[in-house]
């Protein structure tokens, strides 16, 4: 238990936020339930009920619908990854998204599933013509725009997916016109060929293709996706790439699990 002082204000409410988010934590697996949390904090019931409205509005906290137990929310991760340690491994992919982007001339990107977002951690360019800047780091789609939503979507298991498709459904509209009919064959489609392929969804005249990393112990799921003009993911092309980055993003996994990542094979693109 911890002394609840009389204050509400200032850096006490600050302190009591944080005491919530550590029970929270502490009850990661099953969740916290709103009398656990008041019981805990020794605060009404009513006021930690608008402290987890407001740390669910930003993302910080997330509820299940069926259980209505707390849990922490995305943004907890998202914060996490941009602590030194979570930046030294951001760094090591680094030189892995270099070689892809020299050796295809294209836009590479490493996205992480945050929620129901995809948000861009790392991204290499290409000296060459084609030079694509449209999405920085940190930069936040929800999940199915683009590539990498479209993979972090397959990798679900199908009524998680579903749930998922219906929270961002509104926001398909905005992106290329599309709903989540079409969304759902581009997720049937990266499920069956073990890659996604969006067109025009983010920016006219751009498309990109993407592939899931394997799943890593303590890492919240990952993306590797290429950006590039639509004429450039067409094809045969398009199966080639995948497979490179199929390769890579095995290479990602390797290296951040702590193995000896194999250097990305060159490719003479003038082949392709």
């Amino acid at each position: 238990m911890w002394k609840v002082m009389a204050d509400v204000t200032g850096t006490q409410t600050i302190i009591r936020t944080i005491h919530l988010l550590r029970l929270m934590a502490s009850q990661s697996a099953a969740g916290a339930r709103l009398t656990d949390l008041a019981r805990a904090t020794r605060l009404p019931a009513p006021t930690v009920r608008r402290m987890l409205r407001c740390l669910l509005q930003e993302g910080m906290a997330s509820q299940d619908p069926t259980t209505r137990r707390y849990h922490l929310g995305p943004l907890v991760a998202e914060l996490g990854l941009l602590t030194s340690h979570h930046q030294r491994r951001a760094a090591l992919c680094q030189p892995m998204l270099d070689r892809l982007a020299r050796e295809t001339g294209d836009t590479v990107y490493l996205a992480i599933r945050s929620g129901f977002d995809a948000v861009s951690i790392a991204r290499a360019t290409t000296d060459g013509p084609v030079r694509i800047t449209t999405t920085q780091v940190g930069d936040r789609l929800p999940l199915g725009v683009g590539p990498g939503g479209v993979v972090l979507l397959a990798a679900l298991e199908h009524a998680e997916a579903e749930a998922a498709i219906a929270t961002v459904e509104p926001a398909l509209a905005t992106f290329g016109g599309f709903g989540a009919a079409e969304l759902r064959s581009e997720v049937a489609f990266a499920r069956q060929r073990r890659f996604a392929i969006s067109r025009e969804r983010i920016t006219p005249g751009l498309s990109g293709i993407g592939v899931a990393v394997p799943q890593i112990a303590g890492h919240p799921p990952m993306a590797l996706t290429l950006g590039s003009i639509s004429a450039r993911i067409e094809g045969d092309r398009c199966e080639w790439l995948a497979a490179l980055l199929h390769a890579a993003a095995r290479d990602i996994a390797a290296l951040l699990e702590g193995g000896d990542a194999r250097a990305v094979p060159a490719v003479d693109c003038t082949q392709v």
